[in-house]
């Protein structure tokens, strides 16, 4: 959010919100999401468990992001500290995106629920994806991060190769006189 080159992948505690590269969360004193002051910066890294993919839900109440959403779904305490998981918020609600928390102890509490549970929250998904709520505008969302990153490059691309090959006046790069003053050389 402050450099916007890189995705955000710092956790701040103790408010939980994602805003900021790790590169630029040292900067940060207040968080740029709710304003809160920042305690403590925590880099997200992959999921402890199965180290596929990015962690990418936080545990409360201690505060930890250590597991993708498909482990964490599965987990009644957390990986890191063993503390009892009463909430999990997804990575979009941790970035300012709005939703709704999974209140996990309320509905852990019998097995049978579990899996009725589970199959509603995937019709939820299902619901949010042709009505256009988050899953949609995350989709969107990684889309221009990557279209924006691509014109980057591009223009990254062009800047080198014209720091790097002279030019005649009528802009036709000289790579032939190049190679003829390398081959002279040796």
């Amino acid at each position: 959010m402050v450099c916007s080159d890189m995705k955000r992948d710092t956790l701040f505690g103790p408010c939980g919100h994602i805003a900021t590269c790790s590169l630029c969360s040292p900067r940060v004193k207040k968080c740029l999401i709710c304003k809160d002051t920042v305690q403590s910066r925590t880099k997200i890294e992959e999921c402890v468990v199965c180290s596929d993919k990015k962690a990418a839900v936080l545990f409360q109440p201690c505060g930890h992001m250590c597991a993708c959403e498909n482990c964490a779904s599965l987990m009644k305490k957390c990986v890191q500290c063993r503390a009892v998981v009463e909430r999990r918020t997804p990575f979009v609600l941790c970035c300012g995106g709005k939703g709704m928390e999974d209140e996990a102890a309320d509905h852990d509490d019998d097995d049978d629920d579990d899996d009725d549970d589970d199959d509603d929250d995937d019709d939820d998904d299902d619901d949010d994806i042709t009505s256009g709520n988050i899953p949609a505008l995350q989709r969107d969302k990684d889309n221009i991060n990557v279209n924006a990153d691509v014109q980057k490059l591009q223009q990254q691309l062009q800047d080198i190769k014209e720091q790097r090959l002279p030019h005649r006046g009528d802009g036709q790069a000289e790579v032939g006189r190049c190679e003829l003053i390398g081959n002279a050389n040796t």
